[in-house]
């Protein structure tokens, strides 16, 4: 009698505890947009590091790139994007 009593209740425990470890895995896992974002990242970093200027051209927004152009366009040196080096704005 004592076991069958033991064993229910663990058998009742044991929905709670499926119930805990699920909602722990949903919390645990990514959503679609977080792991496609993780995705993109390490491969924009890992071109960058191989130097793969065109494939960085592909991962980066069209507007990034109107912004980068048009800098270039207003700069007194076309080729300095560093906005560090710009005295002006440093505190």
């Amino acid at each position: 009698m004592a076991t069958a009593l033991f064993l229910a209740l663990v058998a009742a425990a044991e929905p709670s505890r499926a119930a805990a470890d699920s909602v722990e895995s949903m919390l645990s896992e990514e959503s679609a947009d977080v792991f496609l974002a993780k995705a993109t990242l390490q491969q924009y970093l890992s071109r960058i590091v191989r130097k793969d200027w065109d494939g960085v051209r592909r991962l980066t927004h069209p507007k990034a790139l109107a912004k980068i152009e048009s800098g270039r366009k207003k700069a007194k040196d076309p080729g300095a994007l560093a906005p560090w080096q710009d005295d002006s704005d440093q505190l």
